[in-house]
Order: structure tokens, then sequence, then C-alpha cells
């Protein structure tokens, strides 16, 4: 309970002071798997809350806010969606990887990966070539374009961290940053904490798929499903 009293403390500062306007829930991809433009199309407003208007909100509106605002921003300026990057780009290390290994290395699902796979195939950030090797696999080559992109991703990403430290103050994002890697465990490092508390329900189909090594860097929810893994 410390631990998540302590998110929701930090997230409360920051949080608060967003756009009321924010839908309660996670980035909604649509073209693009970009999180701004389902918005219009969906309509989506904020939930309303017979709370009164000082009220604590409560932590999943934190959590979903906070983490719309810093998609909005990225996606503003990058132009890219930032769960492609997220999840896509920044694994072509060594500007190619194999598709199969996609699922496995994002934590994301199939279908997200072929969607997210097309999408960069077609705006020429990269180019699906057969493996080398001879196996069945395809490997995902990034273009000069693709390999920009992901550098961009990558510095963006630290210029909107900074931009927000001289908005929110240091101390907040400091707190905000080391609830989050107490929660979701650090970057290059299983997420322990958070990934324990995923007991799926043995009846439902997705308790008879593998679990994930991962979890997503960016959530997938896709237009026309609900889980953060595009799935």
């Amino acid at each position: 309970m410390d631990e998540i009293e302590g998110l929701r403390e930090a997230l409360q500062t920051v949080g608060g002071q967003l756009d009321t306007g924010l839908p309660d829930c996670l980035p909604i991809l649509g073209y693009g798997l970009l999180s701004d433009n389902i918005l219009p199309a969906k309509h989506l407003r904020g939930a309303v809350s017979n709370e009164p208007v000082d009220s604590p909100l409560p932590l999943a509106t934190l959590l979903a806010r906070t983490l719309l605002a810093f998609t909005r921003d990225f996606e503003r300026e990058a132009g890219l969606s930032l769960a492609i990057c997220a999840n896509i780009l920044r694994l072509a290390d060594h500007d190619k990887i194999a598709i199969r290994d996609l699922p496995r290395l994002s934590g994301v699902s199939k279908e997200a990966i072929a969607m997210s796979v097309k999408f960069l195939e077609k705006t020429g950030h990269a180019v699906i070539e057969a493996d080398p090797g001879g196996s069945r696999s395809k490997i995902l080559h990034l273009t000069p374009e693709g390999r920009a992109a992901r550098d961009r991703y990558h510095k963006l990403v630290r210029e909107i961290e900074l931009r927000w430290v001289a908005r929110y103050g240091e101390q907040t994002l400091l707190r905000l940053y080391a609830s989050l890697e107490r929660l979701a465990g650090l970057p290059n490092a299983p997420a322990q904490l958070l990934m324990s508390g995923m007991t799926l329900y043995p009846d439902g189909w997705r308790a008879a798929v593998p679990k994930p090594d991962t979890l997503p860097h960016q959530p997938m929810v896709l237009h026309r499903g609900g889980f953060p893994d595009g799935s």
C-alpha cells in the first residue's frame, strides 16, 4: 500500500494540472497507431464524476491522463506513434530484427506487431526482407528514415522529460520516477512487482497463451480491442 500511495501522491501533483477533458483511459490508437486521431472520432471526454471538484482523482485516472498527456506531447512533435517507436523501433538496435522475435521482446501481441510493421513499411521507415540465414522468418530492416525516427525517439523522450521537470518541478518528477521504477522495474530489468500481480483468470482465453516475458514500453490499445498489448 505504501508503494501505491507514493505513486498516487506523485501523480496527483502532475495529473491534477492536466487537461480535465482528457479521457480516463489508456491511449486508444487509431490510424498509424497514433493516440490523438481517435479522440475526435470517438468524441471522448473526461468521465463525469459525482465526487466534489476538489476531491482526489482515482489512481487509474491519474495514470491514464498522465500517460496520454506525455504521449500527445511526443506524437505532436515526432509525427510518429510513440507505441511504434517504443515497442518496435527501439528493439531494432542494429537496424534490423526478426519479426518473429518482436512479440516476445516487446510484450506486444502478434496482431499489433503486424499492424506496426505494415505501417512502417508503408511509410518508408522499414523494409521487410527474407532471413539471410535461410529460415522462413522475415526480417524488419530499418531504412535511413527508420533509423532517424528511432534515434529521434530516444532524444525526444528525454527532451519532453526535461520539459516536464521544468513544468512540474524536479522533486515531483523524481518521486514519480522512483515510484514507477519500484512498481514496474528498472529499464532492461524484469517488472517483477507489477508482473507478479498480473494473475490471469484461469478460465479465460488469455490464461491459455504463454505468459509474457515483459510488458510493453507503451500500451497498444487498438481501436478494435481493449488489451494493452494490442490483442
